[in-house]
């Protein structure tokens, strides 16, 4: 007889006939609980994802093999069923939400004439603005032009009054040698002034016993003497 070792270590003596079939009630004891394991997970998964009546019917390592297989992917992933129920209950969600919100031909008509209404508005108040900006630049084109008008006539009055005073001064006397021999003793200080102008300075007055003797001069280089307002004596240097 062949002796096994117990499994608490101490020595047993079995016969190899007992020893193998205890072995085998063993196999066998495993085999049963994994196979109602299987049988158990196969039931739960067939309630969760029921196979369809047109795919025939599957044998029981099929749909175990099938059921492991889609484990991973069936626990990641919802239903396809629900997720069509979804997509339908929200189309017709929509459906009714638009139905019921969506505006009557009334609410439309009054909507566009409404539209049209404020287009219009908004296209005179463009008009408007465009107006201004032309009358704006119409005016400032008249101020330009007034103002070039002004600037012109000042212009025009100022060479005006300088070609008068070119021209008094032009037809004022002057001291010339011609000017100068028409001067006679006996003039007034009008009558020599109205031949060659008024002297650029006064040189000496003075006044004895009643006789008022003046002296004036020219830058010319003419001097003239008056006693008592006529002239009694004049000379120049330098005229020709």
């Amino acid at each position: 007889m062949a002796q096994v070792p117990h499994a608490g270590g101490l020595s047993a003596c079995k016969t190899a006939p007992e020893y193998g079939e205890e072995r085998s009630n063993d196999v066998r004891t495993k085999r049963t609980r994994t196979a109602r394991q299987d049988d158990d997970e196969r039931r739960r998964r067939e309630l969760m994802n029921p196979i369809p009546h047109d795919r025939g019917r599957a044998t029981a390592s099929n749909v175990v093999h099938g059921v492991n297989a889609s484990t991973s992917a069936s626990a990641e992933s919802p239903s396809p069923a629900l997720g069509c129920l979804g997509c339908i209950f929200a189309g017709i969600l929509l459906i009714i939400v638009i139905f019921i919100f969506a505006p009557s031909e009334e609410v439309r008509e009054r909507m566009r004439v409404e539209q049209t209404a404020r287009n219009a508005e908004v296209a005179k108040a463009i008009e408007a603005a465009q107006l201004l900006r032309n009358a704006e630049a119409t005016q400032s084109a008249r101020n330009a032009e007034a103002a070039k008008a002004t600037e012109a006539a000042q212009a025009a009055r100022n060479a005006e009054v300088v070609q008068a005073a070119r021209n008094a001064e032009a037809a004022r006397p002057k001291m010339t040698y011609v000017s100068f021999l028409s001067v006679r003793e006996g003039m007034t200080y009008r009558e020599v002034e109205a031949i060659v102008g008024k002297p650029d300075k006064l040189i000496s007055s003075v006044e004895i016993e009643g006789i008022q003797i003046v002296m004036v001069g020219w830058d010319a280089g003419v001097t003239m003497t008056y006693e008592n307002g006529k002239l009694i004596g004049k000379a120049q240097f330098g005229l020709r």
